[in-house]
């Protein structure tokens, strides 16, 4: 995650693309290991909040990905009934 350089900030200006630690409990990482493990499952930041302490709060949605639709039965079908009441 790219979280830019404080402009205030003059000491110890860490790397932006540096790597974070996740602060969670350990039934949380396990669900989250475990449902990403699934087939077509993702884990999406949805917001991210910065506190007054300056810790960053991630809020995550777990969704699937969309299967591929055949458009080309679709079509056909379209094609066929838009052919039938023309005729």
């Amino acid at each position: 995650m790219n979280i830019p350089v404080w402009r205030e900030g003059l000491i110890g200006r860490p790397e932006p693309t540096r790597v974070r630690k996740l602060l969670a409990h350990r039934a949380e990482l396990k669900k989250m290991e475990e449902f990403s493990t699934r087939p077509n499952a993702q884990l999406i930041p949805v917001r991210i909040e910065v506190g007054n302490t300056g810790w960053i709060k991630v809020i995550m949605a777990a969704c699937f990905k969309r299967g591929q639709i055949d458009n080309r039965r679709r079509d056909d079908q379209r094609e066929i009934k838009r052919q039938l009441r023309e005729w």
